[in-house]
């Protein structure tokens, strides 16, 4: 019997018992070597069907269920209905996504009762799981999704279903085949018409809306198009890739990065051997900030694909991010074991820093030893990871060791390695060694320009630190020429004037310049003049007040406490 939720977009279906019993009856008399089809002749069914897949005992969670979830139409229902956003909200593939979850809690229900239970322990976990279940179920009803309950049935044979052995009607012939040449013809609102007209006599007819989909796709409506398509793919007898692939792209066009998960998914469990739609998975899950599925998915690569080095590197990053570091130093050690004959010193270099952000300085240089020895027995260590085996004992307390690797940055060009430079300085600069560290600091003193700012920025915190102030001055100065817009550095160095009783000083550093309008322009489109800061208005507000200058200390001040009343203001409306 069905019935049709006027509710929801949904098609209820219910099956009398005698009919389920009928059913059974024909399924056991079945040929074990006959492939089984669950919309047989006589059977009507609207829901999700679960077929049987193929097994991966590699796969990751959402690849190791062991079941398919299909969408099949009958009765009154209209498919259409599926590609618009329902009443709750939910854009097609959220509405697909919430079926095949309903359809999954049901296959967990009826395993639970099938397994009996043996002790108490296994009876309290059963009533939890059923009051689980319970909860999902009163949630479904309040969202008017129904669902057929299934008896029991046998075994099924793995593999996804065929298609239906029915012929299409002549009705159904004739009219496809006009809406195809009014689509030819470019004929689209008739060629729409007819097929629509289509959709209601053959609902699961997976290439109507297929061509439905190419009919939106042609008249520029794009949301329309990805919706048919998406029909298309779940209707369709065997697994389509390109049609996956193609609302893969589509999503991502329309910056539809939920829906492109989606259909990445299943181009995936279509196409499991294409390893580019598991590494745009394991992408869009990094801008979409699930680092810990991010790192899942490239680690499933690396365990289809040993040797993709990439992978390896993003794996390890995104389990450190997810503060997994044994996880991240497992997946790159694994590859090192294995390459005894060559190495990726890219990989050594991630391994090394992931051990150096853990603070296990020790680990990092046994690490970068373990690989001279073997890798590089007669020639010498990349100079990088040289530098990184200082900076470890540094932090270990060995400067005299930490300068001995330090020294061959001197035998090298400074621009080609001014960052390792930098690194040796920053580790000893906030270890405390600032006479140190301003050594390796001035190698690049006059021969980088791309690190003036913040080089002179570094020095003039060293200089700070050992209190010769002057030199601090000097130095901060130099960069506020590259740094203008940084207000930290502003009001630090204005800090230092106000330290050495150069106020005046200090109140010319706090002023907008006379030239505003050029200052303007050099202001870059993130930042915003330093003079509009509040930190800059505050403390040259306080120079007033501590000068007695009253009237400046006004306009000072004016701006921020009207900027403070505004905002309470605007509060007070809000609650």
């Amino acid at each position: 019997m069905a019935e049709l939720d006027t509710e929801s977009n949904y098609f209820l279906f219910h099956e009398d018992e005698e009919e389920e019993e009928e059913e059974e009856e024909e399924e056991e008399e079945e040929e074990e070597d006959e492939d089984e089809d669950e919309d047989e002749e006589g059977e009507e069914e609207v829901e999700v069907a679960a077929v049987d897949m193929e097994e991966d005992d590699s796969e990751e969670d959402e690849e190791e269920n062991d079941q398919e979830f299909r969408l099949t139409f009958q009765g009154d229902v209209n498919p259409l209905d599926f590609t618009e956003t329902d009443a709750f909200g939910l854009q097609p593939y959220q509405q697909f996504e919430r079926l095949e979850y309903e359809a999954l809690a049901e296959k967990k229900r009826k395993a639970l009762n099938d397994n009996p239970r043996s002790s108490d322990g296994s009876a309290k976990k059963s009533r939890f799981d059923d009051s689980f279940l319970t909860s999902i179920d009163e949630i479904m009803e309040g969202m008017n999704i129904g669902r057929r309950r299934r008896k029991s049935r046998k075994p099924k044979k793995k593999g996804r279903r065929k298609g239906s052995k029915n012929k299409l009607s002549p009705e159904v012939t004739m009219k496809l085949g006009e809406a195809n040449i009014y689509y030819a013809q470019r004929q689209y609102e008739k060629a729409i018409h007819l097929l629509k007209e289509v959709v209601m006599l053959a609902p699961n007819l997976s290439e109507t809306y297929h061509t439905l989909g190419l009919v939106y796709e042609e008249i520029g409506d794009t949301k329309k198009s990805m919706n048919f398509y998406m029909l298309a793919a779940h209707l369709a007898p065997k697994d389509h890739p390109s049609i996956w692939k193609q609302l893969v792209t589509l999503s991502i066009n329309q910056g539809n990065v939920g829906q492109a998960t989606y259909c990445l998914s299943k181009a995936i469990k279509a196409d499991p051997e294409d390893m580019s739609l598991r590494f745009n998975r394991a992408t869009l899950y990094v801008e979409l900030g699930d680092y810990q599925k991010a790192a899942e998915s490239y680690h499933h690569i690396v365990e289809l694909c040993p040797e993709n080095v990439d992978a390896r590197k993003m794996a390890a990053k995104m389990y450190q991010k997810c503060n997994q570091p044994e996880q991240s130093i497992s997946v790159l050690e694994d590859f090192i074991k294995y390459h005894s004959k060559e190495i990726d010193f890219s990989v050594v270099n991630l391994l090394v820093g992931i051990h150096m952000e853990n603070n296990a300085h020790d680990n990092a240089l046994q690490q970068i030893e373990h690989v001279r020895s073997v890798y590089c027995s007669q020639k010498q260590l990349p100079i990088d990871l040289m530098v990184l085996a200082g900076i470890c004992q540094v932090h270990l307390g060995n400067i005299e060791e930490a300068e001995v690797f330090f020294g061959l940055l001197k035998m090298e060009h400074a621009d080609d390695v001014a960052y390792l430079i930098i690194e040796a300085g920053n580790a000893l600069m906030s270890l405390g060694h600032y006479q140190l560290a301003l050594k390796y600091y001035f190698m690049l003193d006059k021969k980088s320009e791309h690190f003036k700012g913040l080089l002179h920025l570094k020095v003039a915190k060293c200089y700070l630190a050992i209190t010769e102030r002057a030199q601090a001055i000097t130095f901060f100065y130099k960069a506020l020429s590259t740094m203008e817009h940084n207000v930290d550095v502003r009001v630090a160095l204005a800090s230092l004037l106000l330290e050495e009783g150069k106020e005046d000083e200090a109140i010319t550093l706090l002023s907008p310049t006379k030239h505003i309008e050029s200052t303007i322009k050099t202001c870059s489109a993130q930042s915003k003049p330093w003079w509009i800061s509040g930190k800059v208005k505050m403390q040259l507000a306080q120079i007033y007040h501590a000068k007695g200058m009253v009237e400046e200390f006004v306009d000072a001040i004016l701006p921020s406490v009207s900027e403070a009343l505004c905002v309470e203001s605007f509060n007070q409306k809000v609650l």
